[in-house]
């Protein structure tokens, strides 16, 4: 489709001269009876680093993309943060510069795929399965999980080293994930890890050497800590919050409440939540921070 485009490039630049560029895209389509899907992902990311005329021009572009009704453009918009709804809809949101436009009426409809949980290991053997490594360096998928949750990108910067298909981890060196918390989530993020290694704790004592600091790989891929594992809820997490008021180490004021500093986690990716429970990112995250 490029190059159709393209084979009159002189007066395709002529007419966006004086006309939007996506009418005449839309016109060109429709001349040589192409149709396009455009998916942009991460989008989120241009809210937040991209300079402001151009990301400007593109959501014009999406926007009018949104109302055409040629039928000749389908347009997904994916981002891997939940305030993606709302920056479409023009809604000013912590984290992001504010002033956007609204994208949506009935555009773009949207659709939440959930976060799996980090204790599934159908899914680290559905990724093992489509590997082209031979059996005998596959990292042992219970191993694998431990190490990454179900974080795609983890799992296969592991998977990418068959050299090491079960890489021991040194717990004092293993960071607990980013860095980037507004001054609220530092705190939250510590009560609920506590939480969650009080809830743990003889659990995650059975997989350690605390004498060297190391987990034992064969505590790791025997015992069946998956099942056993128990996440933090909506009711734990409330009465963590209050705590933290009490205690003066939030505000107690409306400036930054608890839903705005848990999506600030979730965005960050140092928990997962899943219908309603709160997990970490990775056992051995967990298991680093207790340490």
């Amino acid at each position: 489709m490029a190059h159709s485009l393209l084979g009159a490039p002189d007066e395709v630049l002529r007419q966006c001269d004086n006309r939007c560029a996506h009418n005449v895209l839309l016109d060109q389509l429709w001349d040589l009876n192409l149709r396009v899907l455009l998916i942009i992902d991460e989008l989120d990311e241009g809210y937040r680093h991209a300079s402001d005329a151009p990301f400007r021009s593109t959501l014009a572009g999406l926007q009018a993309l949104g109302n055409s009704t040629s039928g000749r453009v389908a347009v997904v918009l994916c981002g891997s943060s939940s305030s993606l709804p709302d920056l479409i809809c023009g809604r000013r949101k912590d984290g992001f510069r504010d002033g956007w436009p609204n994208l949506n009426s009935t555009k773009f409809s949207l659709v939440r795929i959930p976060s799996p949980s980090p204790l599934d290991e159908s899914l680290v053997a559905s990724i093992l399965s489509q590997t082209k490594l031979c059996p005998s360096t596959l990292v042992n998928q219970r191993h694998l999980l431990y190490l990454a949750g179900t974080n795609i990108r983890s799992l296969h910067v592991h998977l990418s080293d068959a050299k090491h298909p079960m890489p021991e981890v040194d717990l004092e060196q293993l960071e607990d994930g980013p860095h980037q918390y507004h001054k609220c989530a530092r705190p939250l993020l510590t009560a609920i890890l506590d939480k969650l290694i009080d809830k743990n704790k003889e659990l995650l004592e059975e997989l350690v050497d605390m004498k060297v600091l190391k987990a034992i790989p064969s505590q790791i891929q025997s015992v069946d800590w998956p099942s056993r594992f128990l996440p933090v809820d909506e009711i734990e997490i409330d009465a963590l919050w209050k705590k933290l008021q009490d205690h003066l180490k939030v505000a107690s004021d409306l400036q930054a409440p608890l839903p705005r500093t848990l999506r600030h986690l979730l965005d960050e990716g140092v928990l997962i939540e899943v219908e309603g429970d709160y997990f970490p990112y990775s056992l051995a995250g967990l298991l680093a921070s207790m340490l």
